[in-house]
């Protein structure tokens, strides 16, 4: 009689996958249970498949999922990991901890903004702005209003203007240095845009300006009527997708205006398939700070402590197996396949490089010295054309009025031309 161990539709590369070139699976977990095989006293495995991983029992609180399969006999141990509840660990035998951050949340992509206004040039704060506007506007005033004195009062004219003149160009030049200093350091870093609550986020559900991606059945009903505001067969914006990378590769995919959420633990995130097992964005886990909302309006989260490590196991038919056989696996696990061990030695050996974790992961830099696109300076230019062109018939007025009402002796005294 062969091991049969149940899974869902889900591989999370490297835990359990498919070869993709033998169809054989492979991976930490699979290799977990085939060096306890001799225990088991069986000689090979045979793997069952279940496609609800049913986190969480029916409504009428049986589990019809992959624990369900394993509580009726038809598979004799789960290979995918679950979390400890009073329920499950009352109706198997289980295992110890396997995976050091079974950490469950929600995940967003981290949204970057690349539409450039006007603030993204404002380097300096409002109020250093406005001081600098205001002294430059003091002193051309009492400029103006002593040429106007000495015009009234007839008193010889000097080219005082000259040094003035010397003097705010020399300001405006160190202003420039300062302003372009900072222009390359803020100006063309990346803006983010901060992850949603899980208020902000369930308003997006209800109304349908966002949609939802799960690997497996995670949510109840009663959940999901808590995030979506009705019942799952009159929802469009909620979908199952069992490829990880799939699933990875759709919130990659999203923007402001599409957001898409999933609900996974942590090590899930970063579990793709063996040929493509990087993720080609930032994610970050929605907010979900604001206990009391989750216990108003989220009752199903009211237990857990979302972003918060805990344990997962796996779960044996109690029937079939001792606790001597269990213990057995137990010191396997721990001589063989500990914690550090699982996430260093083989991770590496499957993957080829260092575990992929929120934590270190490249952050982004704080500054970008890459030239910005022409397309950054479109209000610029907008703003810019629009002063040219005022400035055309305001100099032909100029001129006109100049040459029939102004002396042009008191005109040069005046503007210091």
């Amino acid at each position: 009689m062969p091991l049969r161990l149940v899974q869902s539709d889900v591989f999370f590369f490297p835990y359990l996958y498919r070869n993709p070139v033998t169809g054989k699976m492979k991976g930490i977990y699979y290799d977990m249970f085939t060096a306890w095989l001799p225990y088991s006293n069986e000689t090979r495995i045979e793997l069952v498949s279940n496609p609800n991983h049913d986190e969480v029992p029916n409504e009428s609180g049986v589990y019809e999922g992959v624990v369900g399969t394993v509580v009726n006999g038809t598979a004799d141990a789960t290979i995918d990991d679950f979390g400890y509840t009073p329920d499950k660990v009352k109706m198997h035998r289980y295992t110890v901890p396997q995976v050091n951050f079974g950490q469950s949340s929600f995940y967003e992509k981290e949204q970057v903004i690349n539409d450039w206004t006007l603030a993204s040039f404002v380097v300096f704060p409002v109020k250093i702005i406005a001081i600098i506007l205001a002294l430059i506007i003091l002193v051309r005033a009492v400029e103006f209003a002593r040429h106007m004195v000495q015009a009234k009062l007839n008193i010889p004219y000097k080219d005082e203007h000259k040094l003035t003149s010397s003097l705010a160009l020399l300001g405006s030049f160190m202003l420039y240095l300062m302003y372009s200093s900072a222009f390359a350091g803020n100006a063309s870093s990346a803006m983010t845009i901060p992850a949603n609550t899980l208020q902000s986020m369930t308003n997006q559900l209800q109304s349908g300006e966002a949609t939802m991606v799960l690997s497996d059945g995670f949510f109840s009903p009663d959940t999901i009527m808590e995030l979506f505001g009705r019942p799952q067969e009159e929802i469009n914006n909620f979908h199952i997708v069992s490829d990880l990378q799939q699933l990875t590769e759709m919130l990659c995919a999203s923007s402001p205006q599409n957001n898409i959420y999933t609900y996974s633990l942590l090590y899930n995130i970063f579990s793709s398939n063996s040929t493509r097992s990087a993720i080609k964005c930032q994610l970050q886990t929605v907010n979900s700070k604001d206990m009391e909302y989750i216990n108003n309006n989220l009752k199903s989260f009211a237990g857990l402590t979302l972003e918060t490590p805990y344990p997962v196991t796996f779960y044996f038919n109690k029937k079939r197996f001792t606790n001597r056989q269990v213990k057995a696996y137990n010191k396997i696990v721990n001589k063989l396949y500990g914690l550090e061990k699982m996430d260093g030695l083989w991770w590496r050996r499957y993957t080829g490089k260092a575990k992929q974790t929120f934590s270190v992961r490249p952050a982004s830099p704080a500054a970008s010295f890459m030239p910005l696109p022409i397309s950054a300076y479109n209000a610029i230019f907008v703003i810019a054309g629009v002063l040219l062109a005022i400035s055309i018939p305001v100099l032909i007025a100029e001129i006109l009025w100049k040459s029939k009402y102004v002396d042009p002796l008191t005109y040069d005294r005046l503007f210091n031309v």
